[in-house]
């Protein structure tokens, strides 16, 4: 994925909250290359240019997504969790429902990947199946904003003010072990 000009560089392990703000971006862009390759009006033919970023946008949620969901409900959330603090008292409810809502993003994303491996087998798509392919990305990434807008805006600006630094360094250790990565280079 290109940068832009001005663009700030990606979050390291030594910042694992900003590594889960850039996985958002992430997450926004293969969602937006979903929708694009949705948008066909060629009878759903599937041309080598279009396969590749199918095959990459449905690797991504494949591979990260898993990960990302893990960063979040396996380190980030038990470490907020872990604290005396009224601030994280008066999200758990919050906490609870963004669990909940990747066990269905995982479902969306089980049957957008089944679609996009019948149509890069058959390098076509039939107009049903592709109407299914519009509806499941579009739900898929209304519920994608909405979630990461209540995590980035509540859950990541908490974590931010109240992680101490060896907890950030303990959950970016993880995330790192997740990935098989050394903990000071990049994702």
């Amino acid at each position: 994925m290109f940068r832009q000009i001005g663009q700030k560089p990606p979050s390291g392990y030594s910042d694992p909250v900003g590594m889960m703000e850039d996985c958002h971006q992430r997450i926004r862009f293969f969602l937006g290359t979903l929708s694009r390759i949705g948008d066909t009006s060629d009878d759903g033919k599937l041309e080598a240019q279009r396969a590749e970023a199918l095959r990459n946008a449905v690797a991504y949620f494949r591979t990260a997504a898993p990960r990302h969901n893990a960063d979040e409900e396996d380190s980030l959330f038990p470490r907020l969790r872990g604290l005396s603090d009224s601030r994280v008292s008066s999200i758990e409810s919050t906490l609870q429902c963004l669990e909940g809502e990747h066990a269905r993003a995982d479902a969306a994303q089980n049957k957008i990947h089944d679609l996009a491996q019948r149509w890069l087998k058959s390098g076509s798509l039939s107009e049903a199946d592709r109407g299914e392919w519009r509806s499941l990305v579009e739900e898929l990434s209304a519920h994608y904003e909405q979630h990461m807008a209540v995590e980035e805006s509540l859950v990541f600006t908490l974590a931010k003010k109240i992680l101490s630094t060896s907890q950030q360094q303990e959950i970016g250790r993880e995330m790192a072990r997740r990935r098989g990565a050394e903990l000071d280079s990049k994702p």
